[in-house]
């Protein structure tokens, strides 16, 4: 399940890089370690390693190329850290002086033939987005996940790679016909992956979310996906609302940062 899952999270970091890497060229990805290593730029919360050690010994040369991608570009290391990686990687991480920064949470749920699942609230009206909805899409991406303060070009970047991925389908929730919430699908096989959530300040608590996992539940389970995965940070309301649409935490990951001289 695991493997499952990691992979799922994997495909999207792969699906967003290609897509981010199409606009704005200069990012980075080294496969080593079991793993690939992304660099979105020096302050993407999308620049980490992952999958890292889910298939054997980890050894300092192989980890010493991962590395070598931040150093280069001045950045620092994030490491997404699987309670199932070798134990090599583990304490290679102890070794080289990494601190955990955050826990986050796997959850997932099966899908099953046929079932059915009623509006969250009739005040939340969701629907996929088509391509002119990226302007508002895109604001209310970065307004959910940073602030209107923060440079924003590089975060249209961001959300240009989210709604432009392959095989993702954006999604679009409007409280009172108003652009509150985003969230987005990617579908691999009979496993979807359930990112990019981010609900605007003054829409949250009205259910947004919940109406977006809604509807991404219902188009999954039509695209035939048996497994649905999402990731939260441990205890967060995205947690919570993940679990009232029926996922459970399947294990939780450690974060790990080292700055890099």
């Amino acid at each position: 399940l695991a493997l499952q899952c990691e992979g799922a999270e994997l495909a999207a970091s792969r699906a967003a890089f290609e897509s981010w890497n199409r606009k704005q060229p200069g990012g980075g990805m080294v496969e080593a370690a079991g793993g690939v290593a992304f660099y979105f730029g020096v302050d993407s919360p999308l620049s980490q390693v992952l999958h890292a050690g889910l298939r054997g010994e980890v050894t300092e040369a192989e980890w010493r190329k991962i590395e070598d991608l931040y150093r280069e570009n001045g950045a620092p290391i994030h490491v997404s850290l699987c309670p199932l990686a070798d134990q090599s990687l583990i304490d290679l991480l102890g070794r080289r002086g990494y601190s955990i920064v955050q826990m986050e949470n796997t959850l997932c749920r099966k899908l099953a033939p046929g079932e059915h699942w009623p509006a969250v609230t009739p005040r939340v009206l969701t629907h996929a987005a088509r391509p002119e909805d990226f302007e508002q899409w895109s604001r209310a991406f970065q307004e959910g996940f940073f602030s209107l303060e923060q440079d924003l070009p590089e975060i249209r970047s961001l959300a240009r790679a989210f709604f432009e991925a392959p095989h993702t389908v954006p999604y679009c929730g409007y409280y009172h016909g108003v652009l509150g919430a985003v969230a987005c699908l990617l579908t691999l096989g009979d496993t979807a992956l359930f990112a990019g959530d981010a609900t605007r300040p003054a829409f949250r608590a009205r259910g947004m979310q919940r109406a977006l996992i809604t509807e991404r539940l219902r188009h999954a389970a039509a695209s035939g996906v048996r497994l649905a995965v999402a990731c939260a940070l441990a205890g967060s309301s995205s947690q919570k609302n993940y679990e009232r649409m029926g996922f459970r935490v399947a294990y939780t990951k450690a974060i790990l940062r080292k700055e890099l001289s």
